[in-house]
């Protein structure tokens, strides 16, 4: 094994701007035979690419932007392994995008996500592509594991008929049967007490 150095410009960008730029910066790695299975993990890696599509998109047309992120992927070599449909939902905050050399804002968008294996190239190459969706409002490419993670949520309705989460198990308390008190007794032992 032997360590070799690289300098190189770190600059990230995303699509409202410049986020980080560094000077030089040195970056070190070790050389080493790698196995057939460490570059098999390495090009087979698992990413998920979590979106949000404009509002302005309609209900039709959803089903095809979907349509076209996954073509995309796939002709970059990607290979979708699990999705869900975009649901509208209310921002955190207000998020603006530039549209016709306008400045746009939006409260509410579509949000999904793609859950897809491929290699580094692969997903630099579909990022260039996702910059250029002018239907997407954000996204981002974060690299995850092939199971799935999601926890799924159970309801139950209330007495008001809205769904509601499902109550938690807690321990539950045994009541010992209250005694009968006898208010004769208990006059007498406070007149002993007081005296």
């Amino acid at each position: 094994m032997k360590c070799v150095s690289t300098n190189v410009k770190i600059i990230l960008f995303s699509t409202t701007g410049l986020i980080f730029n560094s000077d030089f910066v040195t970056i070190q790695r070790m050389e080493t035979n790698e196995t057939t299975e460490e570059i098999k993990e390495i090009e087979g890696r698992i990413y998920e690419l979590g979106y949000l599509l404009l509002p302005t998109v309609s209900d039709e047309g959803i089903g095809a932007e979907i349509t076209k992120l996954k073509d995309e992927l796939s002709k970059l070599g990607g290979k979708v392994i699990a999705d869900e449909l975009p649901k509208i939902l209310d921002l955190s905050y207000e998020m603006d995008k530039v549209i016709m050399n306008k400045h746009k804002k939006y409260t509410r968008a579509y949000f999904g996500w793609i859950k897809f294996e491929g290699n580094a190239d692969i997903t630099l190459a579909y990022k260039d592509i996702l910059d250029q969706n002018n239907a997407l409002l954000r996204f981002i490419i974060i690299r995850t594991v092939r199971e799935n993670t999601l926890s799924k949520k159970t309801f139950t309705k209330s007495s008001s008929g809205k769904r509601a989460p499902a109550a938690t198990h807690s321990k539950k308390t045994v009541k010992e049967p209250k005694e009968e008190v006898n208010k004769v007794e208990l006059d007498k032992k406070l007149e002993e007490i007081v005296v």
